[in-house]
């Protein structure tokens, strides 16, 4: 059965979440060049095998 959480509960997940994040992350080189070359589908395809245990194609 699902809970439902209240505005409170919800607002204070969010803060804590929101507390774990580190900054935005500036891109390399490597991984501008790589988003700027691969299509929508290439990039979904290399994010599966990433998960799979693949290294990413930029650190290569």
């Amino acid at each position: 059965m699902l809970r439902h959480y209240t505005p409170d509960e919800i607002e204070a997940a969010r803060l804590r979440y929101e507390a774990l994040l580190e900054g935005p992350c500036e891109r390399t080189p490597q991984q501008a060049a790589y988003y700027a070359t691969r299509t929508l589908k290439e990039i979904a395809a290399d994010y599966d095998a990433m998960l799979k245990g693949t290294p990413a194609l930029w650190l290569l």
